[in-house]
């Protein structure tokens, strides 16, 4: 009898225990052998009249978390949660050894959560090693509501779930560093640096600073660290996404126009799958103000996805005020990879991303004067067989915003963007401001970048890939290409690469639906296709069919385009006009190449003008060229339809061909190459400096009246679009030479561009002397550099050396002097260093007096990036000598010491870095320089003194050039090399 009473009593001790321990809400994967909470200890003198609270020890914030958490009376008036408490951190905290229940804890299951209420002043002392590990909101504090937390820093903070969340129970779905959950507050100066990795997520809110703030203000937070977030399986073929994931808030939701983040900034990596996420925030409802996101962020996704940004996946801030996002910056890498399964797909089935914001939604404030840098990377593909349709899924990418329905102003970009699919008849939209915008205006931005696109239906532009919006006083300083040879980031390519089936490029826009007005491109454009490319110097394609009609007014492009393809609408203006083009003029050269079945149509201003298409007062001066190995070509329209308007249209009289100007319509009239222009001089453009083209000036914002002059135009002088004749006669007894900069040799009688860079040179044969080189009879410096800017004609005069005339009375040979002065010497100290060998090797050298010091470097293999700099005690540094390389010291006159600094060993190569099959190659055999570049490039060789010894213009292929024997540094693009030629 006594033996079961004792294990009645066992078995209820047991079960009080465990009671015990569940009511404090910590489960197994809470603990290690206790919590803070376990350990909590009050502060001295507290009691529930406290206004102000000093804490200086973990187990004193322990009990602000076991108060809150436990539902004690914080205040008076039975006040929970510290409401109407100010809390002071007073020391550092170390918060290692134990895990952390978060401060405002969701027990499972409840009835209510319990809420932190007060102020939390952190005092900026720092709290570490912040550990949790739990299936509820996790943060140092876990639910707030009209709270206050500022001044707190956390580092080796470290956050991780792993259980499948309840469903039913969305208390539970929040994961913020600072604050999980957090309701109408604020969170100030607050700086965390740490980890969050959450498994099996589904459908949670993360961010570095908060997890989910509604009608909450963060202002002047950091977070430095990473975010990784796996989706559940469940939560995958329920088609429930991961969640949202942000750098300093997860999801921003704004209610009665409070809920703002401002002066933040995130340093992040995230690893995602299934989740819409931003640098800064995944969906913004609210305002952002001047914050800035660094890092990369990988994301996979199969369902629904908002978008991924740069600073917001998905920016839908219908509120009041001028802005949602302003002056914020992001240099991320973006990588999405988007898998297509569904065969019945919604609109949210896409892949998209920018550089700000993936989706820029429909009645939302602007997006003002925000920059992006860095790289966007998508890629759409399935793994269903080639015969489902998923025709319906779209990939978005743009430098500013991948979707865009709202306005975009005074924004630049610098993000290379590549976009890819695998998925038949799927289109790719990328821009380098926009990828898609459909109703509000882009203005005043600038793109810069690169573009790789490959796919099947292809609208690239170097500000929007598809308008459907007005464009003004916008530029593109890029360079744009498409190639299907080009690997995803080549060295090689500035601009945009396009591979597909039917291709619409353009300098401004692919296609256009609205207006463009005011802007210009710089944009140099390649396109390859297997059908149809449309691609002009701003547009490929301006559509019109009635209700809708584009218009291209007022703009100009100077870029050179190559288009390859079955079909080919290559225009210096645009590919395919069913519109209007007016008040335009173009520089560029064009060329469409054959490919099989081929036809083409190539035009200075318009490649295709249709039956209602209009070009009127524009301007072609493609005086480099206007080639078309097929069908039709024409100065200013390649191919015309009988109804289509031509009017007032003016070409330069020396663009190469024979033209025939009675048909104005496709030749234009004859340009008088002076400062006599189609379009009148308007409010819209500065002819001010009557040596140049004319300037754009900026629209204003009543969208009528112009002021100030669109910044960054390059200057382009008359003189530039004149060709003017070189002469000159070979001499006796020795050489001329004229080459341009690139190597180009010139003969006599050669014409060239004014502005041309010539490089003249002669040399007299043994035994003769120049006596005069002359340049429209003006003394000129042999191997000097002349700028042509008129006619030029050389003359040089050699004549043969004098005989010199034999001393009539020559000295008797002198006497030995019997008093020599002795040859004096210094020592001159050459060092023995790492990395690197010396001919001769290194010592102390005995130098006469007032005579050189001649010595070679070589670097060894592991050291050969190096770029050595030599100096001496005297203050100078010796560079090598361009023909063999030998570093000289002159006139040692003083002992002297040479150190050679410089010399680091190679880098370790970057683990899984690709190697780029593509990639320019340079390297030497014997005496000569063995060059090949998988594309058009221009090569730079230069010697080690900075001397530019030869430039190749559009190099591709293999070239090999005989060089003396020396050190050089070779430019290919962005790739730079450096070879010695023995």
């Amino acid at each position: 009898m006594m033996k079961k009473s004792l294990h009645l009593i066992s078995i209820r001790l047991l079960i009080t225990i465990i009671l015990c321990s569940l009511s404090k809400g910590v489960l197994a994967q809470d603990s290690t052998t206790e919590t803070w909470e376990d350990l909590a200890e009050a502060p001295k003198d507290w009691n529930t009249n406290s206004k102000e609270i000093n804490i200086s020890s973990e187990k004193e914030l322990a009990w602000v978390a076991k108060m809150v958490n436990n539902d004690e009376d914080t205040g008076d008036s039975n006040k929970k949660g510290f409401e109407g408490v100010t809390i002071i951190l007073k020391a550092d905290l170390n918060l290692a050894g134990h895990l952390w229940i978060s401060i405002g804890k969701d027990n499972l299951n409840d009835e209510f959560i319990k809420l932190f209420k007060g102020t939390f002043d952190g005092g900026n002392f720092t709290i570490s090693n912040m550990t949790i590990n739990t299936v509820y909101a996790a943060g140092l504090f876990g639910h707030i509501k009209n709270a206050t937390i500022k001044n707190v820093t956390l580092t080796g903070c470290s956050i991780k779930k792993t259980v499948e969340p309840e469903i039913r129970d969305l208390r539970n779905l929040f994961i913020g560093c600072i604050a999980a959950n957090s309701k109408s507050s604020t969170i100030q100066s607050c700086h965390v640096e740490g980890l969050i990795k959450r498994e099996n997520s589904e459908g949670e809110t993360i961010g570095g600073i908060i997890g989910l703030g509604q009608e909450s203000i963060v202002t002047d937070c950091t977070f430095e660290g990473a975010i990784t977030v796996h989706q559940s399986e469940d939560g995958r073929k329920a088609h429930q996404g991961s969640g949202w994931i942000g750098g300093i808030v997860g999801d921003h939701v704004n209610e009665n126009n409070i809920g703002s983040i401002t002066n933040c900034h995130a340093t992040i990596t995230m690893d995602l799958e299934g989740a819409d996420a931003g640098g800064i925030t995944s969906i913004n409802r609210g305002y952002i103000k001047d914050c800035t996101a660094k890092g990369k962020i990988d994301l996979t996704a199969d369902n629904y996805l908002y978008g991924l940004g740069g600073i917001a996946g998905q920016n839908t801030a219908r509120t009041n005020g001028d802005y949602s996002i302003e002056g914020c910056n992001s240099s991320c890498e973006l990588t999405l990879i988007y898998t297509a399964n569904e065969t019945k797909p919604s609109g949210w089935n896409r892949a998209i991303a920018g550089g700000i914001a993936g989706e820029h939604c429909s009645r939302t404030l602007p997006i003002i004067g925000c920059t992006a840098s860095g790289t966007i990377t998508t890629q759409l593909i399935t793994d269903q067989p080639d015969r489902v349709d998923l025709n319906l899924f779209k990939s978005y990418a743009g430098g500013i915003v991948g979707y865009s329905e709202s306005e975009i102003r005074d924004c630049k970009s610098f993000v290379n963007i590549s976009a890819s699919t695998t998925i038949p008849a799927t289109p790719i939209y990328a821009g380098g401001i926009v990828g898609y915008t459909s109703s509000k205006p882009v203005t005043n931005c600038i793109a810069s970048g690169n573009m790789i696109l490959d796919g099947f239906a292809i609208y690239g532009g170097g500000i929007a890939g598809y308008n459907y919006s007005v464009i003004t006083n916008c530029q593109t300083n890029i360079s744009v290409s498409s190639n299907k040879s080009k690997s995803r980031y080549s060295a090689t390519i500035n601009g945009i690469s396009a591979k597909g089936r039917t291709c619409y490029i353009g300098g401004v826009s692919g296609i256009n639906y609205k207006t463009i007005k005011n802007s210009y491109s710089t944009a140099n454009l390649t396109t390859e296709s297997s059908s149809n490319n449309y691609i002009g110097s701003l547009v490929g394609y301006n559509y019109g069919k009635n209700p809708i009609w584009g218009e291209i007014v007022d703009c100009y492009a100077t870029g050179n385009i190559t288009s390859t393809g079955v079909g080919n609408r290559v225009g210096g203006i645009v590919g395919q006009n069913e519109s209007k083009v007016q008040n335009c003029y173009t520089t560029s050269q064009l060329e469409a190449i054959r490919t099989e079945q081929n036809k083409g149509y190539v035009g200075g201003i318009v490649g295709i003008n249709t039956a209602t298409g209009s070009i009127e007062n524009c301007l072609g001066l493609n005086i480099s060229g206007i080639t078309n190995y097929t069908t039709a070509i024409g100065r200013i329209i390649g191919y015309y339809y009988t109804g289509g308007t031509v009017t007032n249209n003016y070409a330069h009289t020396e663009i190469p061909g024979n033209w025939d100007i009675n048909k104005t319509e496709l030749n234009g009239s004859d340009w008088d190459n002076v400062q006599t222009y189609p379009f009148a001089a308007s409010d819209a453009w500065d002819f001010t400096d009557n040596t140049q083209l004319p300037k754009l000036k900026k629209i204003n914002d009543d969208g009528s009246s112009y002021s100030e002059m669109i910044a960054n135009q390059p200057s382009i002088p008359l003189l530039n679009l004149q060709y003017f004749t070189i002469t000159f006669n070979k001499p006796d007894n020795g050489t001329l030479t004229v080459n341009q900069e690139d190597g180009t040799s010139i003969s006599s009688g050669d014409k060239v561009l004014g502005g041309t860079k010539l490089i003249i040179t002669t040399e007299a044969s043994e035994g003769y002397q120049v006596n005069e080189l002359l340049v429209n009879s003006t003394p000129f410096t042999s191997g000097d550099v002349l700028t042509v800017s008129s006619n030029i004609d050389i003359a040089v005069t050699i004549t043969k050396k004098p005989e010199p005339t034999p001393d009539p009375d020559p000295d008797p040979t002198p006497k030995p002097d019997p008093d020599p002065t002795p040859t004096v010497y210094h020592i001159v100290t050459l060092p023995q260093i790492e990395g690197a060998t010396t001919d001769p090797v290194a010592g102390e050298y005995e130098v006469e007096a007032w005579s050189s010091f001649r010595f070679y470097l070589t670097l060894d293999e592991a050291y050969s990036q190096s770029s050595p700099i030599v100096t001496t005690d005297r203050g100078e540094t010796i560079t090598p000598r361009s023909s063999d390389g030998a570093y000289i010291i002159k006139y040692v006159r003083q002992p002297i010491a040479i150190s050679i600094d410089g010399i680091i060993k190679n880098p370790d190569p970057v683990a899984n870095e690709k190697i780029d099959a593509n990639s320019p190659k340079v390297w030497t055999k014997d005496s000569y320089l063995h060059l090949q570049t998988p594309q058009p490039e221009t090569v730079f060789i230069y010697t080690f003194n900075g001397t530019l010894l030869k430039k190749l213009t559009n190099l591709s292929g293999n070239k090999i050039l005989w060089l003396p024997q020396g050190n050089y540094i070779v430019l290919i693009g962005k790739e730079r090399f450096k070879v010695q030629v023995k």
